[in-house]
């Protein structure tokens, strides 16, 4: 009798399993060269598209060359690189141990980019999962407006906020019709001023050193045209990162790898890209973007959320 009973749990385990897989569908996320598609109730092979969907029965097909990425609805992704046919069930049976903790977080937001969607650092979540570096209490920091510009009269070209590895920080801005002076005003999260100087030109360098700012507190940064107070910029939130909090960053970065299959493919490298600039480190996302590129520099998509990275991040191309 036990044994019917195991059986019977069995088969009914295998046949959750089974029907789960296939309620899963897979989005075509990015694609170059001439991949084809064979929709379930067609003979003939159709061009693959992005944003096309790949479910049950379907067959893809690659040539040498050709190269796709597919987001599955259950969070999985995987990169085809190998010529040959590959059915749903195929993929499946690829995915199906593979880990999708972190993989599925990062992923999804590249996901809803190359959908149009939300940029990650607009997502309400996207600050909610802040715990490594923290929150900021000043009032622009907890709103939609902390990596955009809003009403400045004087551009800076630089993010909202910002998380700097190194000691120092070139802070730039567009320069004023008739105005050569300006004067830098930095204040602490309590709106305590810290310093002002005047400054012939349009950048001012943060140095650590010099300045003796300490790391691992937030410090709120505007530039005013000397002589006239109404003409100034946002504020800007500036954090010089100390070892011990890029070490617990890192060490997040490396349980994301250990999800990976291929650390170094394209895709990893857009997942770094986000994970970077989740922890509004810009600098070391904006490598990743570049890397990723490099290795896939056919595939539009990739080169579509660079171009939207640089604008949420207030810099030119």
């Amino acid at each position: 009798m036990k044994k019917i009973v195991l059986l019977l749990i069995t088969f009914l385990l295998v046949t959750q399993i089974s029907l789960t897989q296939r309620d899963v569908y897979y989005d075509i996320l990015a694609s170059k060269g001439n991949p084809s598609i064979q929709k379930s109730n067609q003979s003939k092979w159709d061009k693959l598209k992005t944003g096309m969907l790949f479910q049950n029965n379907d067959r893809i097909k690659l040539s040498e060359g050709d190269y796709i990425v597919l987001a599955g609805s259950n969070g999985k992704t995987v990169e085809l690189k190998n010529a040959g046919e590959f059915s749903k069930e195929d993929i499946d049976k690829l995915l199906q141990n593979k880990k999708k903790n972190m993989t599925s977080r990062f992923s999804g937001y590249i996901v809803e980019q190359i959908k149009g969607q939300k940029g990650i650092l607009e997502k309400d979540d996207y600050r909610e999962n802040m715990g490594v570096t923290g929150s900021v209490e000043r009032g622009f920091a907890g709103s939609s407006t902390a990596t955009t510009q809003i009403t400045s009269k004087i551009n800076v070209a630089s993010p909202r906020r910002i998380n700097i590895l190194a000691n120092s920080y070139r802070f730039i801005w567009t320069p004023q019709p008739n105005q050569k002076d300006y004067q830098i005003i930095v204040t602490d999260r309590y709106d305590e001023e810290i310093f002002k100087q005047k400054v012939t030109g349009n950048e001012f360098i943060f140095d650590v050193d010099k300045l003796k700012l300490n790391k691992d507190e937030f410090y709120f940064v505007k530039v005013t045209a000397q002589g006239n107070s109404n003409l100034k910029s946002d504020d800007y939130c500036l954090m010089f990162m100390s070892d011990v909090t890029f070490r617990e960053i890192n060490d997040s970065l490396e349980a994301l790898k250990q999800e990976l299959d291929d650390v170094n493919s394209a895709f990893a490298n857009l997942m770094y890209a986000n994970f970077f600039e989740q922890n509004y480190m810009f600098e070391q996302a904006e490598q990743y973007y570049k890397t990723a590129i490099q290795l896939e520099p056919e595939v539009e998509e990739y080169k579509n959320l660079y171009t939207a990275f640089l604008k949420r991040i207030n810099k030119n191309q």
